[in-house]
């Protein structure tokens, strides 16, 4: 990966967080390696919310996770866990930031959360996590975090 920085700020694009929170990631950068922001009050639909509740919980319960929400997009990576991690990443291919979460974990590098806000969508609504694919995509999520959990447990 060609990227000149020794550290990377990642953030969605749909307007849902505050920007201004990136310096509450920032003060942490000195201890940590992946520095990951908490939404509070989550700006989402309630069935998401509780999907969301009950998949980070499965995260934690079978990888020892310390982290609420591994899947959030808005965080700053130092670029030697990027490199490290990310073409390993695809098993989840509903959450690549959880799976790259769990590897940065099992690799032993530092990960902290920073709670952060998060807002209503405004416009537009999400194409990847909408009502209709919920049951497909929990499917897959589930086989996805088996093969993780295998392949994270096997001595090689």
């Amino acid at each position: 990966m060609h990227i000149n920085s020794e550290i990377i700020f990642i953030t969605d694009s749909d307007g849902q967080f505050v920007s201004s929170d990136f310096w509450r990631l920032y003060k942490e950068l000195e201890d940590w390696d992946v520095i990951i922001g908490w939404k509070q009050n989550r700006g989402d639909p309630i069935w998401r919310k509780i999907i969301a509740k009950g998949y980070h919980f499965l995260v934690r319960s079978v990888f020892g996770l310390p982290i609420h929400d591994p899947n959030t997009a808005f965080r700053i990576i130092r670029k030697k866990v990027l490199d490290d991690i990310t073409l390993e990443t695809n098993y989840l291919k509903y959450s690549f930031w959880t799976e790259f979460t769990v590897r940065a974990f099992k690799k032993g590098y530092r990960i902290t959360e920073v709670p952060i806000n998060h807002k209503n969508r405004l416009h537009g609504k999400s194409h990847i996590y909408s009502l209709n694919i919920v049951p497909q995509m929990l499917i897959v999520q589930i086989i996805g975090l088996f093969k993780l959990w295998r392949e994270l447990k096997s001595p090689n």
